[in-house]
């Protein structure tokens, strides 16, 4: 059988000689004389088929089938036994024990030729029977696997939209980063301040900062063997232990995609939220000093009215009075010297007091128009 080795268990030198010629186009085949030397090269070879009689000596053939089916599963070969009778009962002992088929004595060279090829085709169905097992085997894990990543992108995603604060956004990140059994630091920008926070348990290191501001700017999956780094407009993750599985990498750089973005919308909204919170505080603000220059520009402006009509009515008092007191007539003209001289003053000050309340007029002007 080409590409297939035989094993044939055959005490009678004669009838080994007959088995050699009938499958010298067979291939590799090696004779055994009784079944525990056979057993014996199990353990290190696999033979795609194994040929022994029934009964040999005082060994039970079907005994030695069983034995080979149950204790050398891995050989995963086939067990034709050669007899000269086969009875239902015969073929029942066989299914029983794990045979395949039955090469019946005297053998007939088109029956052999035709039990060979069924042989030969069986082999071949099983292989491709099993390597159909395995790809579906490892689809399915595949998918089990994708399908757990997928989770906790999902869970991740959930707790970076639910939170409100830089932190809690990066504990939502690092769930999945958890789950995924990666080691990573995550760089982000935090009201213009630069932040590196590595994953729980670990600390970032220098070099791990300065790598990401030097391929921030790169690509947005940077990649040198175990190292990635996934870079965002506000933010980038570097991972340090990529799998070396290129099948769960890929599946890998697509959920670390997903959850990246997820991640910088939800940094650029945070900044965006504190931004207008303190947008909103220093209106407030503005508005609160507006509100007090104008109370005390209205308060100056009375002031200076009140001023102006007290003083006028103190000179005019004083002016009745002057005639009155007998007063020469140079002393009245000191009086009156010495009141228009002050009144001078005093309404040069009142000038620069109306000109400080007309300053604050043209800040009151920009704060409100601010």
């Amino acid at each position: 059988m080409t590409d297939c080795s035989i094993c044939i268990v055959e005490p009678d030198e004669i009838e080994r000689e007959i088995l050699e010629g009938i499958l010298a186009e067979e291939g590799k085949i090696k004779f055994y004389k009784a079944s525990k030397e056979l057993l014996a090269d199990l353990s290190t070879v696999s033979p795609a088929l194994i040929i022994m009689e029934k009964q040999f000596g005082e060994e039970n053939g079907y005994d030695v089938c069983r034995t080979i089916k149950e204790d050398y599963s891995q050989c995963d070969t086939s067990v034709l036994f050669l007899t000269s009778v086969v009875s239902v009962d015969e073929r029942l002992k066989g299914l029983e024990a794990g045979a395949d088929d039955y090469l019946t004595k005297p053998y007939d060279v088109i029956e052999f030729a035709t039990k060979m090829q069924a042989a030969r085709n069986r082999i071949t169905k099983k292989a491709g029977l099993r390597a159909q097992l395995n790809l579906a085997s490892n689809t399915a894990m595949q998918a089990m696997s994708a399908q757990s990543e997928m989770g906790s992108v999902l869970q991740s995603v959930r707790a970076m939209n639910e939170a409100n604060d830089f932190d809690s956004v990066c504990d939502g990140l690092f769930v999945a980063l958890r789950d995924y059994g990666l080691k990573c630091t995550v760089f982000f920008n935090q009201m213009g301040e630069d932040i590196f926070m590595p994953t729980p348990g670990r600390q970032a290191t220098p070099i791990e900062q300065e790598i990401i501001n030097m391929v921030r700017d790169k690509e947005r999956v940077w990649q040198r063997e175990k190292r990635a780094c996934f870079n965002f407009p506000y933010s980038s993750l570097l991972v340090l232990n990529m799998p070396d599985d290129e099948d769960r990498a890929g599946r890998l750089r697509d959920s670390l995609c997903l959850v990246m973005e997820a991640y910088d919308v939800r940094i650029n909204n945070l900044n965006q939220q504190k931004e207008l919170m303190d947008a909103q505080k220093w209106q407030s603000s503005v508005k609160e000093i507006s509100q007090l220059l104008n109370v005390a520009s209205n308060q100056l402006q009375g002031s200076i009215g009140q001023s102006h009509q007290t003083l006028k009515k103190l000179v005019d008092e004083l002016f009745e009075l002057l005639p009155r007191l007998g007063l020469e007539e140079d002393q009245e003209e000191g009086i009156h010297r010495i009141v228009d001289d002050a009144f001078a003053k005093l309404s040069k000050e009142l000038e620069q007091t109306e000109t400080t309340r007309a300053v604050f007029g043209k800040v009151l002007a920009k704060l409100n128009k601010m």
